[in-house]
């Protein structure tokens, strides 16, 4: 990476003019990605090449201002506690209340950790062993939140809690995870939104149906060879404000994946809905953006 100075680093991208496809809004449905500092975006996204530190320091401007990105979902760093430096910066990188997501660092989503499912670096030459952080609120309310809460309050909907795939063979039965869930949710202000994201139909059950009855507690929409179609996720769910969506393609173009999303969207009302699309080597979150889009445009 070539060093250059914070000056040169700071500066300001020139204005350039947002669509009328972007403040029309789509009838309140918001795109995204999980993450930004994606140099591999190239045309797709930037004005420019750059590299992951220029984009840090400035590519949440050029981001916020793109046609196909109306919201945002911040990735967790390598450890726990967010740096407030992150924090700070991309904040002041976005426009004013420009709605933002924040995964949570799989501290508090992996009841355990192994070489296989490290939740710190550290864990990868470690022998498995318990985390006592699972889902703990005292944790969350001390180490993760004060960052988001000085930082980050005008643009934060949700933290996102998704929990893993290998969370059925961890130990973690579902009514224990119902239990702590629970518990958490209890013990968390109500003015601090968690969006769930369930990997397995074992979990989704009536028991965490039941204690998604609070107001700050969302349930997210995904397509999951393991969970019920989002469609089936729906029906089974009360009402919710807000929907968030996560979707992680695999691979481009039109897929059985967008008639799932598009089912579900067609129940929709008047809710705010934002989808949150992760990126992949064979499928970037702009391309998989821009074809799901040009699916639900002409259906929805």
């Amino acid at each position: 990476m070539r060093k250059q100075s914070e000056a040169q680093l700071s500066l300001p991208i020139p204005e350039a003019p947002v669509s009328s496809a972007k403040k029309s809004n789509n009838g309140s449905l918001y795109y995204g990605s999980n993450g930004f500092i994606v140099p591999e975006w190239g045309e797709l996204v930037w004005q420019k090449q750059y590299d992951k530190l220029e984009l840090y320091h400035h590519g949440l401007i050029e981001y916020a201002r793109h046609e196909l990105f109306q919201t945002i979902c911040i990735p967790p760093k390598k450890y726990p506690s967010p740096p407030e430096r992150d924090l700070q910066c991309f904040a002041h990188q976005m426009p004013e209340r420009f709605p933002c997501f924040s995964m949570v660092h799989p501290i508090m989503t992996y009841p355990r950790a192994s070489p296989a499912h490290p939740i710190v670096p550290e864990d990868r030459e470690a022998l498995p062993h318990h985390n006592p952080h699972f889902l703990d609120p005292d944790y969350f309310l001390k180490t993760i939140y004060p960052p988001f809460k000085k930082f980050f309050q005008a643009h934060l909907r949700a933290f996102i809690f998704e929990f893993p795939e290998h969370l059925p063979t961890s130990g973690m039965k579902p009514k224990l995870f119902t239990t702590k869930l629970e518990n958490f949710a209890e013990k968390i202000p109500e003015e601090i939104n968690i969006a769930v994201v369930l990997s397995h139909k074992d979990y989704f059950n009536k028991d965490y149906l039941e204690i998604l009855k609070r107001p700050n507690l969302w349930h997210v929409f995904n397509v999951c060879p393991t969970m019920p179609e989002p469609l089936e996720q729906h029906i089974a769910l009360a009402e919710q404000k807000e929907w968030l969506v996560l979707w992680a393609p695999q691979n481009e173009g039109k897929t059985e994946e967008h008639s799932q999303i598009k089912e579900l969207l067609q129940t929709r009302k008047k809710e705010p809905c934002f989808i949150i699309v992760k990126n992949h080597p064979h499928c970037p979150a702009p391309t998989a953006i821009r074809e799901l889009r040009k699916t639900l445009e002409h259906k929805l």
